[in-house]
């Protein structure tokens, strides 16, 4: 079986080869940039005089033009088409089609009004015919600070190895704690995440958490303390270091991961 190739490319190819690369290309779905020197005509009129031009085929058969302009007409967009094809000849032509409903030209008690519509792409000459077969991936944003807890709490182990989050987190005279838990050697351990590149402040704010567990453990039980975060200031670590602290680099990326996993594969509504 022959591998994929993710990209085709035609470099002035005569009219022949080029209709047959665009048949190919709009028979799979596939997206569509070719490269030339064409007019267009709408609905049979002329609409742009013949330049050079790159007109984009999208899979779903919606059409763009970009023309080398910086004037408020440089793109030229039309919506998923009804049929899409080149014609063969001595030169090459593109046609789109599709039907549309015009309100304007609705009489009373008629029902709809549909009226067919195309565009024609006529090239003088073609530079370059690009046909692309991509297999794209899920879109992976930057998870918030809520996600980031969701993301531990779903995989414990970003914090690391054997690392138990308690069942809620607790409400202290300092606010908030992000998230505590017990860590593999039982210890109780408070949690400050943050996705932003952490600082002194976070240092800080980590250290009063902790201070106010402190008055509701037992005299003498530990307490330890772990920042996490995408990075830290160099400034902060040292700072972190005073306190006896940890830090733990969090990669974002792998937290979206997490979190896709969940939402599209078990389905369950997180975050």
């Amino acid at each position: 079986m022959p591998s994929r190739k993710p990209v085709e490319l035609l470099y002035e190819p005569d009219p022949s080869k080029a209709c047959e690369e665009i048949k190919k290309s709009l028979l799979y779905r596939r997206s569509l940039v070719v490269v030339g020197s064409f007019s267009i005509r709408r609905d049979g009129q002329p609409y742009l005089a013949n330049g050079e031009r790159i007109l984009f085929v999208k899979s779903d058969w919606s059409l763009m033009v970009q023309r080398d302009s910086f004037s408020t007409e440089a793109v030229v967009s039309w919506e998923a088409c009804d049929s899409v094809k080149p014609l063969c000849g001595e030169k090459l032509s593109i046609v789109a089609e599709k039907e549309e409903i015009n309100e304007s030209e609705k009489e009373p008690g008629s029902g709809i009004l549909e009226r067919l519509h195309s565009l024609e792409f006529d090239f003088d000459h073609v530079y370059a015919v690009i046909s692309t077969n991509l297999v794209d991936g899920t879109m992976l944003l930057e998870p918030g600070d809520g996600e980031l807890l969701t993301a531990v709490l779903l995989k414990p182990e970003l914090i690391e190895t054997g690392f138990k989050p308690l069942p809620s987190n607790d409400e202290l005279k300092s606010g908030f704690v992000d998230l505590i838990g017990i860590d593999s050697k039982g210890l109780k351990t408070v949690v400050l995440l943050t996705k932003k590149q952490a600082n002194g402040r976070n240092v800080v704010e980590l250290s009063r958490y902790i201070a106010s567990v402190r008055r509701h453990v037992s005299d003498g039980e530990e307490v330890r303390g772990i920042l996490v975060a995408p990075s830290i200031t160099n400034a902060a670590l040292a700072k972190l270091r005073e306190y006896n602290f940890d830090y733990r680099c969090i990669d974002l990326q792998e937290v979206s991961e997490i979190l896709s996993y969940y939402r599209n594969e078990i389905g369950e509504k997180i975050g």
